[in-house]
């Protein structure tokens, strides 16, 4: 018979064992997505601070969204790579969207946006377009194309996701047909 300590350490070695035989993206944390690159996107009807009704998708241009957390760090620096793709793109026809929970409360996405005048927020009533993509961690960004496909999905994970997407962009404004994801 196995003493405590030597079942515990077994369950110890049990655990990391399957933690190993997982996929790497299942044990990085990687979301599942209910949709494809290159499927065609619902044009969702999110809810504006203001409480109107927005549409999420642009007409005959993309739309980057992000799906961001207020209080999480790396919604903020999300953040600030969207306003600095915003400044890399004056001019060109994009739109950018920021989409948060209603569960942030508007106290919080206000004090998140502060400092980032003239963004378009969403409030993604009930989680419906979160649920309706797949899971995935915050903050994550998406790029639909000119023709409402999905283009791209990821997680932000860095700075450098900003110069990446904006390629992402500049191929779709480039050409009728789907960018690549920029992984």
């Amino acid at each position: 018979m196995l003493r405590p300590v030597a079942m515990a350490r077994l369950a110890v070695l049990a655990l990391a064992s399957l933690l190993c035989a997982l996929p790497a993206s299942a044990a990085a944390g990687r979301f599942s997505l209910r949709v494809s690159v290159g499927d065609p996107l619902a044009d969702a009807r999110l809810m504006g601070l203001d409480g109107r009704p927005v549409r999420l998708l642009a007409d005959r241009a993309p739309t980057v969204f992000l799906f961001l957390r207020p209080g999480d760090e790396g919604s903020r620096e999300a953040l600030q790579g969207l306003l600095a793709l915003r400044a890399a793109l004056a001019g060109k026809p994009v739109r950018l969207v920021a989409v948060v929970s209603p569960a942030d409360g508007p106290e919080r996405v206000r004090a998140l946006l502060r400092d980032s005048p003239g963004l378009t927020v969403l409030v993604d009533r009930g989680d419906a377009l979160h649920a309706r993509l797949g899971t995935f961690p915050l903050p994550a960004v998406g790029l639909a194309g000119p023709d409402h496909r999905l283009a791209a999905f990821e997680p932000w994970t860095d700075r450098d996701e900003t110069a990446a997407l904006a390629r992402a962009i500049e191929e779709l404004l480039d050409g009728p047909t789907v960018a690549a994801a920029w992984r």
